[in-house]
């Protein structure tokens, strides 16, 4: 499933930055600016485990990724999903899906919103949570029979911790500079997929 580049490395930063591990900036466009920096090692967040994660733009080239694909099956036994057709048609595209995988349909019409953008309410409880003072840890590691206790009691706090929110939407100038830097990618997509996006980058 693939989707408009520039709403999918957004989503990727809101996703990384609920984590706490993987961003620490307060906005994207911030994040967006740093890439260069953050490629020779600098402004990196304290416990990124993986810098690259961090290249928003080299992630958002999709017809790289889908020619890599396509070089390795061939087209007829992979199903290239548009998220806009699976928001605006969610059935019909669950019912290709199962087509493809030669399924049968089993009815189903309910489909719930899986992992939509969330914040915390209090960033320290949080960041508390994930890493605790080292007497604490020290502590908890010594009563090694409560593990399930802690993990139940963590998973429980982090659940009351977490609110829906809805991404704050990018300014008009910020989102012409993403559309200028994916437009010619999003052209080689349109011509590996036959369909025109060139909507996504206008």
């Amino acid at each position: 499933m693939i989707r408009n580049p520039i709403d999918m490395v957004y989503s990727l930063f809101s996703q990384f930055k609920f984590n706490f591990f993987d961003e620490d900036q307060e906005s994207f466009e911030q994040a967006w600016n740093l890439q260069t920096a953050r490629k020779q090692g600098q402004m990196l967040p304290r416990y990124c485990p993986e810098p690259c994660l961090l290249q928003y733009g080299q992630i958002g080239m999709l017809s790289k990724q889908i020619e890599r694909l396509y070089s390795i099956f061939p087209s007829e036994q992979v199903k290239i999903i548009l998220f806009d057709d699976f928001i605006n048609s969610t059935r019909s595209i669950y019912q290709e899906v199962l087509l493809f995988l030669n399924l049968n349909d089993d009815g189903r019409i309910a489909f719930p919103k899986i992992n939509e953008n969330k914040a915390f309410r209090f960033q320290r409880l949080h960041q508390f949570i994930n890493f605790p003072p080292k007497p604490l840890t020290y502590f908890l590691n010594y009563f090694k029979s409560l593990n399930r206790v802690r993990i139940f009691v963590i998973e429980q706090i982090k659940e009351w911790n977490s609110i829906k929110i809805s991404r704050p939407p990018l300014t008009a100038e910020f989102r012409q500079e993403l559309a200028d830097y994916f437009r010619n990618d999003v052209k080689r997509l349109s011509e590996l997929l036959d369909r025109d996006l060139m909507h996504w980058v206008e």
